[in-house]
């Protein structure tokens, strides 16, 4: 449940600045920037950001700082920045990359292709059939926990650990 708290903020995208709502998650966090039901692009910006999509096929990227970014309705792509960041995925078909630190993915709704990528990732796959792949594995130790339904998981080097117990392939595999 998302609700509109009244208050405004001014983010600079580019060179053009937009007046954007804050709005509060259900679970109390407060949207630092926030999509519209369409197909947005939304990028972080150096310090820690809360981003959070909506409708639409969103694409959300993370910059430097403890990122959170949360997917909405729709088929979105999420990318975590340098920092420490959780990525959750929405109702739709998603697509979760970690990058630099160690970060948390979480898969929810929908079949999801959730990737670490260095550091040491906490990846958890949703309803769905999921895909879990952990990459550079040596740079840190991952940790991947597949949810109900038929989930797939790949690992590179490094200590890893998988409570995925259903397998399945995922396309191309």
């Amino acid at each position: 449940m998302i609700r509109k708290t009244g208050i405004a903020v001014l983010l600079m995208l580019g060179s053009i600045g937009v007046a954007v709502p804050l709005v509060t998650v259900s679970a109390g966090t407060v949207c630092t920037m926030t999509g519209t039901n369409g197909d947005d692009d939304l990028r972080g910006t150096p310090g820690p950001d809360v981003i959070c999509g909506k409708g639409g096929n969103d694409f959300i990227r993370g910059n430097g700082g403890d990122d959170t970014l949360l997917g909405g309705r729709g088929r979105d792509t999420l990318i975590a920045g340098k920092g420490k960041d959780t990525v959750e995925g929405g109702k739709g078909h998603d697509i979760l990359d970690g990058n630099k630190g160690d970060d948390t993915l979480i898969g929810n709704e929908g079949s999801d292709i959730l990737r670490g990528f260095e550091g040491g990732d906490l990846i958890r796959g949703g309803k769905g059939r999921d895909c879990l792949y952990t990459f550079d594995g040596i740079e840190g130790n991952d940790v991947g926990r597949g949810g109900p339904g038929y989930d797939y998981y790949d690992q590179d080097d490094g200590d890893d650990v998988t409570g995925v117990e259903e397998a399945a392939s995922c396309a191309g595999d």
